[in-house]
């Protein structure tokens, strides 16, 4: 097995995946989960008459929504269910946050859709789903390269 570390080099501070796309049906459903449950801010200014949104997550990831008439079908894993998590549903993302536990209570407060609140690895998982049943994983630990 390759280390990635020596295909993209070792400083990989400039080297980021900023912008998840996402489709959703209710645009404004879907902006208002998003800020409500993880804190989102505007990163641009809203125009609602191009049905999408570009929001601003706390760890500097952009998540641009766009509003569409027919969901994607979802994805699933052929060889079997995927590792940390409850299906074999593919995650639009995971979400690393700093306090997992938290967010989990506060999901479920809120009668968000979420699976099991597992430990993994180094930190702990649960998965969580948005309003158009788009799947993420939701993960708390800190990210360590050998």
């Amino acid at each position: 097995m390759r280390s990635i570390t020596k295909e993209i080099g070792h400083d990989t501070s400039n080297k980021k995946l900023p912008y998840t796309h996402l489709p959703v049906t209710d645009l404004d459903k879907s902006v208002d989960f998003w800020i409500e449950h993880f804190d989102c801010v505007f990163g641009d200014d809203h125009q609602p008459e191009t049905k999408t949104a570009l929001l601003r997550v706390e760890n500097g990831l952009w998540l641009f929504l766009y509003e569409t008439d027919e969901m994607p079908r979802k994805a699933t894993w052929k060889k079997g269910a995927l590792r940390n998590s409850d299906d074999a549903q593919i995650f639009a993302a995971t979400l690393n946050v700093k306090d997992p536990h938290h967010l989990y209570k506060r999901l479920k407060e809120h009668g968000v859709q979420f699976g099991e609140f597992r430990e993994v690895w180094i930190g702990h998982a649960f998965d969580c789903f948005d309003p158009d049943g788009n799947k993420f994983n939701i993960w708390g630990g800190e990210w360590k390269e050998n």
